[in-house]
């Protein structure tokens, strides 16, 4: 199953470059679309003027010039591009998580089950000794109370009504 998930995945990784080609060719073909991403690739223009510029050290005001429609284009369409593949392989990893977390949470299981039945079995073995315990000890008090009397038997013939020696106790003439 591991196998299969893995191919799939492989697969979809596979699929997802020139599907990003298609969304991409659908987002810069579709007017409203293809304007907001023209808006967001100046945004990402001006945000990397910025961040080189602070990279380089320097400080101040600055002003930064829109790029050109085609360049604004070719950015947006890279980004787009990009952005498809990024959300796809996104997917794909909270997918896998979600996977071995399931996976986890039955070993848990698994191992809770095995557990309880351990704990199971040896309530159930405590309490068949403790039973052949309670067994073991009245039997030994029988036969205590057998030896007593036949230990009293033997010291005093003529109490239990015996004949007096003990080889004819035993039925021994």
């Amino acid at each position: 199953m591991a196998l299969v998930f893995k191919v799939g995945t492989l697969f979809i990784k596979t699929a997802s470059k020139p599907l990003a080609g298609r969304f991409q060719k659908w987002v810069l073909g579709h007017p409203t679309y293809r304007k907001k991403v023209i808006d967001l690739a100046q945004y990402l223009h001006r945000a990397e003027v910025a961040i080189n510029r602070g990279a380089e050290g320097k400080t101040g005001r600055y002003f930064v010039a829109n790029i050109s429609e085609e360049r604004a284009l070719e950015l947006a369409s890279k980004f787009v591009s990009e952005s498809f593949l990024f959300s796809v392989g996104l997917g794909i990893l909270v997918l896998e998580y979600k996977r071995g977390e399931r996976k986890d949470e039955a070993k848990k299981k698994k191992e809770e089950d095995f557990r309880r039945q351990l704990d199971e079995g040896v309530h159930r073995d405590r309490e068949a000794l403790r039973s052949e315990m309670m067994t073991i000890q009245a039997m030994m008090e029988a036969m205590m109370i057998r030896l007593e009397d036949l230990e009293r038997r033997l010291d005093h013939p003529d109490q239990g009504g015996g004949s007096g020696s003990r080889s004819k106790m035993f039925g021994i003439l």
